[in-house]
């Protein structure tokens, strides 16, 4: 199969045919605020998601802690439950903290701020509510 594609690479893309933006597309443009975690009203599994496709060289997807931005690096589902107000940090261990979603609470173990890298166990205080 792969010798019949080289040998015929001209005529399987002859026919292409450009899309023109202005008669339609096939994605949503992106705003800077699809990014902002909204912690009551995503489940858990919503936010580890927004967090890993956000993750990269634009912007992360944050949050706010009081008026300082905080964006999120990957994070990990817990075994356990956490019960407590979506966006509350509900507890500190030695890998990260615990922030409450919807459902459940994520683990989250770096945040970035004013483009500093730090560890979340080490930033955040039990009980402190992102928004």
């Amino acid at each position: 199969i792969l010798l019949k594609v080289l040998n015929n690479f001209d005529n399987f893309f002859q026919h292409k045919t450009s899309q023109s933006i202005t008669e339609g597309n096939y994605f949503k443009r992106r705003f800077p605020e699809d990014s902002k975690i909204r912690w009551s009203a995503m489940t858990e599994l919503e936010v580890y998601n927004l967090i890993r496709g956000m993750y990269g060289p634009y912007q992360w997807a944050f949050s706010y802690l009081n008026d300082r931005k905080i964006e999120f690096k990957p994070c990990d589902f817990i075994s356990e439950n956490s019960l407590g107000q979506p966006g509350e940090i509900s507890k500190i261990t030695s890998n990260g903290v615990f922030i409450n979603c919807l459902n459940n609470a994520l683990l989250i173990k770096e945040v970035k701020v004013n483009k500093h890298i730090y560890s979340a166990k080490n930033f955040f205080k039990m009980n402190q509510k992102l928004i």
